[in-house]
């Protein structure tokens, strides 16, 4: 019996993957946007590393990293501080040139 159900197969229709993704709506929905926030925060951070490197990981700082130490007090200054800063204003200035091609 065993040997039947696995050479048995299904055929399936467009409306009846349409109903099973409609059945997992939500979840569908919130995988994409996990995905989408995996994608954002993964992508910039390689092309910000020429940038960093000199200034986080030679310790040779330079405008980024002065800028960033003098805003922020002395126990929160490390690279994790100096990437989260980077990346926020690499969006702000994507942000700002879609603006004015609009």
């Amino acid at each position: 019996m065993l040997n039947n159900l696995s050479t048995q197969s299904k055929s399936y229709i467009w409306q009846d993957l349409i109903d099973i993704a409609l059945r997992h709506k939500r979840e569908i929905v919130l995988a994409h946007i996990i995905a989408v926030a995996a994608t954002l925060l993964s992508v910039p951070i390689p092309l910000l590393m020429p940038l960093l490197v000199d200034e986080v990981l030679l310790d040779q700082p330079a405008t980024l990293v002065n800028t960033i130490n003098s805003i922020f007090p002395l126990d929160w200054q490390g690279p994790i501080l100096t990437i989260t800063v980077s990346i926020k204003h690499k969006n702000h200035q994507i942000k700002a040139n879609q603006k004015i091609k609009a």
